[in-house]
């Protein structure tokens, strides 16, 4: 279920509609904590914040990513600052 609801926000963010990415991408971190699905969606949510020019809302998210899924692939690209790859490679959600 996880993967099928990232799916559908990485829909929302191609779209450009950022808030309805975000909302949806909280609710796999929030149902799903657990899960790889998680980190990739915090990625998602500081991407959208980021098109829309949130800068404190992209800080805090960048800091529950990397504070919460330390060890993840997304938390890894962050910290090269790369946060540009493909999902399943990379972190990138678009």
């Amino acid at each position: 279920v996880g993967s099928e609801m990232c799916i559908r926000d990485r829909y929302y963010l191609r779209r450009e509609f950022y808030d309805s990415s975000i909302i949806y991408f909280e609710q796999v971190v929030e149902n799903y904590p657990e899960t790889v699905w998680a980190p990739r969606s915090l990625l998602g949510i500081l991407q959208a914040y980021e098109a829309i020019g949130y800068e404190d809302e992209v800080a805090a998210t960048r800091e529950r990513l990397l504070t919460r899924y330390p060890e993840s692939t997304e938390a890894r690209s962050i910290r090269t600052g790369d946060d540009s790859g493909t999902p399943g490679t990379g972190p990138d959600l678009t």
